[in-house]
């Protein structure tokens, strides 16, 4: 199940105040059960999974370690989003903040005094982990579930068709239909 984060912002706004106080408790709660976990679990080499790691200075503000087994260097931000990124957890978190209030690019562009492409890519690791995150652990629904089915017009352009694809081509400017017809179109 894949929810959009439209929906989720629609969801938040929803939330009656009483309710924003108790779920923001929860989050913090969440945050320092994940904070305790981090700190109980230690670092591990990225490339063989082990924890003899030393400590190795500093890259760019921050925190290098040595793999004892590998001789694997890393910084301790090398398998998270903000990976390559010049920009500090603060910014980071200002950006966050942003996408989940829905303020525009530009907007938060502007207040943090960097460009609109910055953000925008910023913003889509920030999806892009969010989307990852639903794909490994996939809600499960219970009880009484509705939907409504919608229709995509498909478009092949530019690509080969499969022999055992579930509908012929179209001809050179017919139109889509909704249903799907096994074979060749007429």
């Amino acid at each position: 199940m894949v929810i959009a984060l439209k929906d989720l912002l629609k969801l938040v706004k929803e939330i009656q105040s009483d309710y924003y106080e108790k779920t923001h408790e929860k989050l913090m709660e969440i945050r320092e059960e994940a904070n305790a976990e981090k700190e109980s679990k230690g670092v591990t080499c990225i490339e063989c999974d082990t924890k003899a790691v030393v400590r190795n200075g500093k890259r760019h503000g921050k925190q290098a370690y040595r793999c004892k087994n590998c001789g694997k260097t890393f910084v301790e931000t090398a398998t998270s989003a903000i990976q390559y990124s010049h920009s500090s957890e603060t910014v980071w978190n200002a950006v966050i903040s942003d996408t989940v209030n829905g303020i525009s690019i530009d907007e938060t562009a502007e207040n943090l005094d960097l460009t609109h492409g910055k953000v925008f890519n910023m913003r889509h690791k920030i999806l892009f982990c969010i989307e990852q995150a639903m794909l490994a652990a996939p809600v499960e629904l219970e009880g009484v579930c509705e939907a409504d089915e919608t229709y995509i017009l498909e478009s092949v352009k530019g690509r080969k068709i499969p022999e055992d694809y579930h509908r012929g081509p179209r001809k050179h400017g017919a139109k889509g239909s909704f249903a799907f017809a096994v074979g060749k179109n007429k």
